[in-house]
């Protein structure tokens, strides 16, 4: 089983228009709106992909019954630790004149520290996990040091940690070396407190993966994704395609990931699939429908180059 926790989870809303106009009325085309939060997207699309997967985190009260309906549809277990409030709300405005991409994040409830160790008995208590994904944000009222002892917890547990985060979360989560991190090329930049290229990053992600973290997926947007395991890199291309939402394009590709690693795939195939979900992904309002019969065109068009990394960034990892 893999467990995906979702500290921080929102409604997501897709909101299609022909053309943003700012500062004036909008008329808009289409709305889709989806139970979301970084882990709950991995988790539905773990469980399209067919694997055993557990969501659990934190839930606002007030809309605990609509991600319970919504996860109940898509066969995926949940153990959620109930809080009172409700959870964050974010608008993708997509302009489809130009296929940008407007956030507007909303605040959601507010946690506590010793929510983490509720959280960490739900994990505790589950037989045969494989791996624990924790992604997204945190919210507020959790403390970066509670997070880091959280994610420590997890790997004392003997349980493979993966983890999805940005920010002062990313770096605590770095110092706990997890099994897999999946930072893009802006997020790892942030990281290192510089601009990167795609080669720096790279080789700053061969420094992480041996510095004890074994893979490190780097995402690059319609450029694609590397691969890193040490002193191999893999870059994954993807084929062109439409983009509709780039809400829970990153979350479909660690989703794949997860199920590569715990299926026991080459690194080369399980690359292939999480750019094919990726791509799938960005094709629609929403995530999922990641099935084998929908990702076939998707398989089909990706280009995978495996190489050997010789640089080292000029600033080593901390």
């Amino acid at each position: 089983m893999i467990v995906t926790v979702t500290l921080n989870p929102a409604k997501d809303q897709t909101v299609q228009l022909e053309k943003l106009h700012v500062d004036a009325v909008n008329a808009v085309d289409q709305v889709v709106e989806t139970m979301g939060g970084k882990g709950i997207n991995v988790a539905r699309v773990l469980s399209d992909l067919g694997a055993d997967v557990l969501a659990t985190g934190l839930m606002g009260d007030k809309d605990q019954s609509l991600f319970q309906e919504y996860l109940d549809k898509y066969q995926v277990q949940t153990q959620f630790v109930t809080l009172e409030g409700s959870v964050r709300s974010n608008i993708k405005l997509v302009d489809r004149s130009t296929e940008e991409v407007t956030d507007i994040n909303f605040p959601g409830f507010n946690a506590s520290d010793s929510d983490l160790d509720t959280v960490l008995q739900v994990i505790r208590a589950q037989p045969g996990i494989s791996f624990v994904a924790v992604c997204g944000s945190l919210p507020p009222g959790i403390s970066l040091n509670a997070f880091e002892t959280f994610l420590q917890s997890i790997k004392e547990l003997g349980f493979k940690l993966a983890v999805d985060t940005s920010g002062k979360a990313l770096d605590a989560a770095i110092r706990v070396k997890p099994d897999l991190i999946k930072p893009n090329l802006s997020e790892l930049s942030d990281w290192a407190e510089q601009a990167m290229s795609q080669e720096e990053a790279v080789s700053l992600a061969a420094e992480l993966s041996d510095a004890g973290i074994s893979d490190v997926v780097l995402s690059c947007g319609a450029d694609g994704a590397w691969f890193v395991h040490h002193d191999q890199a893999i870059k994954a291309l993807p084929g062109k395609v439409k983009v509709v939402s780039t809400v829970g394009a990153g979350d479909s590709m660690m989703a794949a990931c997860l199920f590569g690693i715990t299926r026991e795939l080459p690194r080369k195939d399980w690359a292939r699939l999480a750019t094919a979900c990726g791509m799938k992904a960005v094709s629609q309002p929403g995530v999922g429908e990641c099935s084998e019969e929908t990702l076939m065109e998707y398989l089909a068009s990706v280009e995978v180059i495996e190489v050997g990394n010789k640089v080292k960034f000029a600033g080593a990892a901390r």
